[in-house]
C-alpha cells in the first residue's frame, strides 16, 4: 500500500484524507481534520459515532494519528499519541478510542508495547497499510488481478514483475505495475491505463517522490508504437510480395509513410524471423529462394503475420500480387493439409481450396492454424477400422470445405473487401442454394429450399466518384456476365 504525495507533508495529508473517507464509510460523524485542542495539541482526525444502548443513545469519541513515514514508526511517536489519548480521556472524563494509522508499520518496540497494552485495554487500535487495503476495497471498486493481467497483455510485450501494489492519491486509487528495467505503469481502479498526459499533469511529482528511481511507461503510447512497428513490418513484407520477392530498400523508403528508422528496424525484425534476407551489397531485399527447402513453411509464417490483427491496404494489395497468387498452389495446399493433421483432399477439392484461399483473406488465415477437430481425428484415425476411417476422412473434408465456404461468403459481404473482390479478382456475385429438411422420429416434418443472390455493384456518387455496395438481385435477374449494374437496379425496382 502506497500513499502518494509531492513531499512528506502531502503524503501525510493524503493518508489523513483516506482515513477520513474510511471513517465516513464506517458511519462516524463530526469528522474533523487537524483539530487544535487546549494546550496546542494537534489531533490529526477526531470523530464520533452514535449508537443505541439500553440506557439510551450513547456516543463513542475517537481520535486518530496518521503516520505516512517511509520507515516503521518508532516508540517516540507512539508514546506521543498515547499522551494525546490520555489527555482526551481526562478532559472528557470518559473512555476515548484511539486509532494509530502507521502506513509502513511500527518497529519492534512499538509492536511489543501495543501487544502488552492490548491485554489491559480495548480502546486502542494499531492500523497498518495492509489493514487499510481491506477498507479501500470497500470504498473503491478495484478490478481483479486477472483483468489487470489481460490489460497488460493487450497493451505491451513487457514482462510484468508485480501487479499487486495499490496506491492512493486525492480520493483515487491506482494499481502500480512494475516491469523489468526499472519501469512501471499505473492503472485506474477499473483497470484503464493512465495516459502520459494525465500522469504528467496530475500524478508525476507525487509518484516520483515515492518512486524516484524508476520511469513511467504509458501503455497506450507503447501499444500504439507496437502497432506502428507491426504496420511497418507488414508494409515491407507486402511490398516484397508485390515486387515478386525482390525489391530495393531505397524503393521502400521512398514509397513509405514510415520514417527511415522505422523501416530499417522493420527489416531487421523480419530478418530475425528469417523471412527475408539482404543481397550481398545489402541494398536489395529478397524472399527465400524458390528452390530452397522450407519455402512454404516460411510463407505460412509470413501469411499468419500479415493476416493477424488489422488488415492494411498494403496487405490486401499483396494478397492480389502475382507472387501470392502463383504460390497459392498444390504445394501450399499440401502444407495446409499437414497443418490440419494430414487431412486428405481429392484433386478436385484441392483446386476448390486454391480458389477460395486466393479470394478470401480470412479463409486463408483460418486454414493456417491447426483445427482441433481435424487434428484430433488424425491422431485417433489409426485406432478405427478402414470403413470408419474413410467416412471420417469424408466428414473432415466436408467440414473443412464448409468452413471455407462460410468464411468466403462472410468476406464477400464486408464493405472493406468489396474492392478486393470486384476490381482485383473481378468477382461480381455469389449465389447460395440451401435446402433445409427437418426430421422427427416418425419422418420428415418439413423441407424447403432457399436461393439467395448477393452482388457487389458500383453506385454512382456523382463527380466521377463511385462506391461499391451490396445488392440483392431477384432470382429472375440476368446474370452478371449478361448485365450491367444499372440492370440489376432495374430488376430490383
Amino acid at each position: 500500500m502506497l500513499i502518494l504525495g509531492k513531499n512528506g507533508d502531502e503524503k501525510g495529508t493524503q493518508l489523513e484524507e483516506l482515513t477520513h473517507s474510511i471513517l465516513d464509510r464506517l458511519g462516524y460523524t463530526n469528522i474533523v481534520s487537524n483539530e487544535i485542542r487546549t494546550g496546542g495539541e494537534e489531533i490529526d482526525i477526531s470523530a464520533e459515532r452514535q449508537f443505541q444502548a439500553l440506557r439510551g443513545e450513547q456516543r463513542i469519541d475517537l481520535i486518530c494519528e496518521c503516520k505516512a513515514y517511509q520507515k516503521p514508526v518508532d516508540i517516540n511517536a507512539w508514546l506521543k499519541f498515547l499522551g494525546k489519548l490520555f489527555t482526551a480521556e481526562k478532559s472528557r472524563s470518559q473512555v476515548v478510542y484511539g486509532c494509530f494509522v502507521a502506513l509502513n508499520g511500527v518497529n519492534g518496540n512499538v509492536a511489543g508495547h501495543y501487544k502488552d497494552l492490548s491485554l489491559r485495554v480495548d480502546n486502542i487500535e494499531l492500523v497498518s497499510g495492509e489493514s487499510l487495503l481491506k477498507h479501500i476495497s470497500n470504498i473503491y471498486t478495484l478490478c481483479d488481478l486477472e483483468k489487470v493481467k489481460k490489460v497488460i497483455q493487450i497493451f505491451t510485450n513487457r514482462q510484468a514483475l508485480s501487479f499487486e501494489e495499490i496506491a492512493y492519491y486525492k480520493n483515487k486509487v491506482f494499481r502500480i505495475i512494475t516491469f523489468e528495467g526499472n519501469s512501471y505503469t499505473l492503472l485506474s481502479s477499473n483497470g484503464e491505463p493512465i495516459s502520459r498526459a494525465v500522469f504528467d499533469s496530475e500524478l508525476k511529482n507525487a509518484v516520483q517522490f515515492v518512486l524516484p528511481a524508476i520511469s513511467f511507461i504509458d501503455l497506450q503510447e507503447e501499444a500504439e508504437a507496437i502497432k506502428r512497428a507491426t504496420r511497418a513490418q507488414k508494409f515491407v513484407m507486402s511490398h516484397l510480395l508485390l515486387n515478386n520477392g525482390s525489391i530495393e530498400i531505397n524503393s521502400i523508403l521512398c514509397e513509405s509513410e514510415f520514417t527511415s528508422e522505422e523501416i530499417i528496424k522493420a527489416i531487421e525484425r523480419l530478418q530475425e524471423q528469417a523471412w527475408l534476407y539482404r543481397s550481398n551489397d545489402s541494398e536489395i531485399l529478397l524472399l527465400k529462394d524458390e528452390d530452397g527447402p522450407g519455402l512454404y513453411t516460411i510463407l505460412t509464417e509470413i501469411y499468419r503475420f500479415l493476416l493477424a490483427g488489422d488488415m492494411t491496404d498494403s496487405v490486401l494489395e499483396a494478397l492480389a500480387s502475382e507472387y501470392y497468387l502463383s504460390h497459392i498452389n498444390e504445394d501450399f495446399i499440401s502444407q495446409i493439409q499437414q497443418i490440419q493433421g494430414g487431412m486428405i483432399l481429392s484433386p478436385e477439392e484441392v483446386q476448390q481450396v486454391i480458389l477460395l484461399l486466393k479470394w478470401s483473406p480470412t479463409a486463408l488465415a483460418w486454414s493456417l492454424y491447426p483445427n482441433e477437430m481435424l487434428v484430433n481425428y488424425s491422431v485417433q484415425k489409426d485406432l478405427v477400422d478402414m470403413d470408419v476411417g474413410e467416412r471420417g476422412d469424408l466428414l473432415c473434408r466436408n467440414y473443412f470445405l464448409s468452413v471455407l465456404y462460410v468464411i468466403f461468403k462472410s468476406n464477400f459481404r464486408r464493405p472493406e473487401l468489396h474492392n478486393h473482390f470486384y476490381n482485383i479478382h473481378g468477382l461480381r456475385e455469389i449465389e447460395t442454394i440451401e435446402r433445409l429438411i427437418v426430421k422427427s422420429h416418425t419422418g420428415i416434418e418439413f423441407q424447403g429450399e432457399l436461393e439467395l443472390r448477393q452482388a457487389i455493384i458500383p453506385l454512382d456518387m456523382g463527380s466521377d466518384a463511385e462506391q461499391l455496395v451490396m445488392a440483392i438481385p431477384f432470382n429472375s435477374s440476368s446474370e452478371p456476365w449478361e448485365s450491367t449494374s444499372e440492370s440489376i437496379h432495374e430488376s430490383n425496382d
